[in-house]
């Protein structure tokens, strides 16, 4: 029974880390790759980026939907760190590897 419940856990940890977290591999290159990465977002409908935080929250401001995040993202320009959603499950397939 022990076993059950930590192998249950161990994939509601690798949920939540990994696959909620989005693609690794696309965010590891958008971290090193900040402003091409916050102009491809703003340009592209997939997404929605916050500046700073809304009064009412990320979540009542967002279109009507389904969408994940927020991923963050640090861009130097703007001296900040932005929010970034995206709507599921049209962001997923932006985000593949080709």
């Amino acid at each position: 029974m022990e076993i059950i419940l930590l192998i249950a856990l161990a994939g509601v940890i690798f949920w939540f880390f990994i696959m909620k977290t989005g693609n690794i591999d696309f965010w590891k290159l958008a971290q090193k790759h900040p402003e091409e990465a916050y102009s491809f977002f703003v340009n592209n409908n997939n997404f929605i980026v916050f500046d700073h935080k809304p009064a009412g929250g990320f979540r009542s401001s967002l279109p009507p939907g389904d969408w994940d995040g927020p991923f963050k993202l640090r861009v130097p320009s703007k001296d900040a760190t932005v929010t970034v959603y995206g709507r599921s499950p049209e962001y997923e397939e932006v985000l593949a590897p080709a």
